[in-house]
């Protein structure tokens, strides 16, 4: 459906389809700590967020941190790490890891109808993970049928995948979605496993909510289109996250695409409140397909009149970022409750990143909420500008 020409048009979960690739260059960068939220106006970065590998660390302590320990390397190394932990996630979109780090494609592709060129190639999977600048990677939509070893081997980093299992033509015969996590081997995890269920891999565990609700055929369903990759560095759970989107434009496999969808999220929350109950802090990081409120899409800002009835997916995020009791926090809408136009998937055949009118659905969810810098009070992040949309 991504790959559709045509009309442009908006999903009930207000995810972009029509002519064209979804640019996933998100224009913001997000790091918690002195500078907050640092928005690039010349150039488009992956999200970053950066967080301490102590619970008793808070946003007020990084808030602290000197301007020069914020541009460090800040790999755990077998003691308390004196910098913040810095993450990057990037939907990669239909390039997919091996066009990004081919060595044979070309760095940009010629401009477009509306004059923009956009990055095709870093040249190697080092030379992009060293562009991204951060401790660890998180990537979705790599898009890879097979582990091969030039997308996976980099000297300095350890790398985990999880690839899309389903071989049928809606998956390209499994050239579908995909999502990767690499570490820099001295931030390595103590523990890791594919999949959100704990079904293909129960390393980590913590999944008796998950186990008591559903049984391992749907959970293996769940977890077959390789859309989760968990790390465990300290007590930090790092959830890469990929899900699902409904495109579809026939009746019946909307239907069940929508079906998936939730299924999904409500595997996806069980694991991560199974995680939290076992003391973990739980970073959910990567592309949600979710616009969280009405500010964070151009489509809805724009709306003179009353918003469509809120969807499923949307209703599910914010129930979980609350209030009155929220489990999650956004990190970005908690240290900018109010700003607008920070966007990070743009339909690109109608160069509408050109004009910055896209939607922010790729999140990072902290849980327990951290403590705001200006407050010291725990913030859910929830823009408080209606519910409305998708």
């Amino acid at each position: 459906a991504e790959r559709g020409r045509g009309e442009q048009r908006t999903t009930l979960d207000g995810e972009r389809e029509g002519a064209g690739e979804r640019t996933r260059l998100p224009k913001h960068r997000v790091r918690l700590s002195k500078t907050s939220v640092e928005r690039e106006t010349t150039a488009r970065w992956p999200m970053q967020v950066a967080v301490r590998e102590s619970a008793r660390d808070s946003l007020r302590e990084m808030a602290a941190a000197k301007p020069s320990e914020a541009s460090q390397p800040c790999c755990h190394r077998g003691s308390e790490p004196s910098h913040p932990l810095r993450v990057v996630s990037w939907n990669i979109g239909l390039r997919g890891l091996a066009t990004l780090a081919s060595s044979t494609a070309a760095s940009f592709d010629a401009p477009d109808v509306h004059g923009i060129s956009r990055r095709q190639s870093f040249g190697s999977l080092a030379a992009l993970l060293a562009a991204l600048d951060a401790d660890i990677v998180c990537f979705q939509e790599v898009k890879l049928r097979e582990m091969e070893r030039h997308l996976a081997l980099v000297d300095g980093w350890d790398s985990y995948f999880s690839l899309c299992r389903a071989r049928e033509p809606r998956t390209s015969g499994g050239r579908y979605a995909g999502v990767a996590t690499f570490c820099r081997t001295g931030c390595r995890p103590r523990l890791a496993a594919e999949g959100v269920t704990g079904v293909l891999d129960s390393s980590i565990g913590h999944r008796a909510s998950l186990v008591a609700e559903s049984s391992e055929e749907e959970l293996r369903q769940i977890d077959s289109e390789g859309r989760c990759v968990i790390t465990v560095h300290a007590d930090l759970a790092l959830l890469n996250v990929y899900a699902p989107a409904n495109t579809a434009s026939d009746p019946e496999e909307s239907e069940r695409r929508r079906a998936f969808k939730a299924s999904f999220l409500r595997a996806l929350e069980l694991r991560c409140r199974d995680l939290a109950a076992a003391g973990l802090r739980v970073l959910l990081i990567g592309d949600m397909n979710i616009s969280p409120s009405r500010l964070d899409s151009a489509r809805e800002a724009e709306l003179l009149q009353a918003p469509p009835p809120p969807s499923a997916s949307r209703l599910w995020l914010q129930a979980l970022l609350g209030p009155p009791r929220p489990f999650f926090a956004d990190a970005f809408r908690a240290l900018h409750p109010a700003r607008g136009g920070a966007y990070s998937c743009f339909h690109v055949a109608s160069g509408a990143d050109r004009h910055n009118y896209g939607s922010r659905i790729d999140l990072a969810l902290l849980a327990p909420p951290p403590l705001l810098p200006s407050t010291g009070q725990a913030g859910s992040g929830q823009a408080g500008s209606g519910v409305g949309g998708s």
